[in-house]
């Protein structure tokens, strides 16, 4: 669990927590013809560590759809700052995507982006491949893959490709997968 010392950096988690959920289910709650949702867990990819998901299609996907999702995530890393001391840092992410579908029935190509509030518990300056520094930090990414997903009731697969960019750089390597329950 990730502990922040000031009430600034729990504030902004709360907000930003508060502000997507909300925009999330008002979008789902327009939504008069449920579509295809799913629920599904990942490693890698948009959460960079761990992560839960929920996704909605915004339509049937006839001849392609938009998708969107919210996530919460999770990952420690072990870091050496400026060469002297090593570091536990523990971060929060909150991924926030729209993809657009292509395919049929079940199996679709997906192509997408989105922004991630990242926060973490640790208050400094940390400079390694992928962070400037310590406390609140905004990703952006982009999302390519494969998408299983059940007509109704069923399973959901995810194979994707996710390069992220931030203040720290672009960073190419990022894969994940995802498993989870497709639901109306």
């Amino acid at each position: 669990m990730i502990w922040f010392t000031d009430n600034r950096s729990k504030k902004r988690i709360w907000f930003s927590l508060i502000i997507t959920f909300i925009t999330f289910f008002t979008l789902h709650a327009q939504d008069v013809d449920r579509k295809r949702t799913a629920i599904y867990i990942s490693k890698g990819g948009m959460g960079l560590g761990y992560s839960v998901h929920l996704d909605h299609m915004l339509k049937n996907p006839v001849c392609g759809t938009w998708s969107v999702r919210i996530g919460l995530g999770s990952i420690g890393y072990g870091i050496q700052n400026e060469g002297t001391e090593n570091i536990e840092l523990q971060l929060l992410t909150v991924p926030v995507a729209a993809n657009y579908l292509i395919g049929k029935n079940n199996h679709f190509f997906e192509a997408g982006i989105g922004g991630m509030p990242i926060f973490s518990d640790f208050e400094g300056i940390i400079q390694n491949d992928f962070f400037r520094s310590a406390g609140f930090n905004l990703a952006f990414f982009g999302n390519f893959g494969y998408r299983y997903q059940a007509l109704s009731f069923g399973g959901v697969f995810r194979l994707n490709w996710t390069p992220v960019i931030n203040k720290g750089g672009l960073s190419l390597g990022r894969f994940g997968i995802s498993a989870g329950l497709s639901i109306n």
